[in-house]
């Protein structure tokens, strides 16, 4: 497709899944449409089975966007693969949370990342965390590592708000995924191993671009235990090893662990039972830890 004086058009379809979002999707949207990016900008609204009385399709019509209604609650992950799935012609992807919205150059800044990055399958910004009780704050103080050997011990990215992927990597990794409801929530993960165990690399803007908006209601404070069939079914089809998941089940342990000793919850018993379990795995584990947190007093 060709703009003014036969200018090829950048294409960015934008999928918004939509649960009970009445109350922030204006916000969203209104992000979308206020970028300053030249691209052509579609907005699909996936409504995942909200009651007739709750749904937004109003406010998806007010900001000239497509909505489409699923007829039952399935899950984010089955909303954004829906959504994705139903995108016109599109170069590039985004997946924006109802609750989260975008600064007006988070387009311009991500696309020109991309394309400046040919191997990079998508760009991650940084972000502003807004919450009711506290101070605005950044989410990433340092530089998240992105590399695959790190982002399989454990997701670094906190909302897939916070990334614009290329459509061509999504198209290429898509047939090795499916959704699945026992992992909804942590797709998002599943999506970045499956980009870069493929080859392709992710970029990072330290500018918070992104705000993510932390609230009782939001979907990181209601999901639990998604992350175990991900490592138990997922890593294999990824091609991961079982050393992989014993050292990624170690590093969760230790992070329970270690957050109870903080919580003054201290068990001895609890720390020989868990590194009698998997020794080698929970070696590799504090290895890891320690190297992130060297990295973290170094950037």
């Amino acid at each position: 497709m060709e703009g003014e004086r036969g200018k090829p058009v950048t294409r960015v379809g934008v999928v918004i899944p939509v649960y009970y979002g009445r109350a922030y999707l204006e916000k969203a949207l209104a992000s979308v449409r206020q970028q300053t990016a030249e691209a052509l900008v579609e907005i699909l609204v996936v409504e995942d089975g909200t009651p007739e009385e709750h749904r937004a399709q109003d406010i998806a019509t007010r900001y000239d966007a497509r909505y489409l209604c699923l007829p039952a609650n399935q899950g984010v992950w089955v909303a954004r693969w829906t959504g994705a799935e139903s995108l016109g012609p599109a170069d590039y992807l985004a997946f924006l949370d109802q609750d989260d919205w975008w600064e007006p150059t988070f387009l311009e800044r991500t696309l020109a990342d991309l394309k400046s990055h040919l191997t990079a399958g998508f760009a991650v910004t940084n972000a502003r965390i807004v919450s009711p009780d506290q101070p605005d704050r950044l989410l990433y103080p340092v530089p998240p590592t992105l590399k695959l050997r790190d982002l399989k011990m454990a997701n670094q990215i906190v909302s897939p708000s916070q990334v614009l992927l290329r459509m061509a990597a999504w198209q290429e990794v898509k047939s090795r995924l499916a959704p699945d409801p026992t992992i909804s929530g942590a797709d998002d993960w599943l999506l970045w191993l499956a980009l870069l165990s493929k080859g392709f690399t992710a970029v990072y803007r330290a500018e918070p671009l992104t705000v993510y908006r932390d609230h009782p209601g939001g979907a990181h404070h209601h999901l639990t235990h998604r992350d175990q069939p991900l490592i138990d079914t997922w890593f294999p089809r990824l091609g991961f090893s079982p050393w992989d998941q014993r050292q990624v089940r170690a590093r969760q342990r230790l992070d329970a662990l270690v957050s109870g000793w903080r919580q003054g919850q201290k068990s001895v018993h609890a720390l020989l039972k868990a590194v009698q379990a998997d020794p080698l795995a929970w070696t590799a584990a504090v290895i890891w830890r320690w190297k992130m947190k060297q990295y973290k007093r170094r950037a």
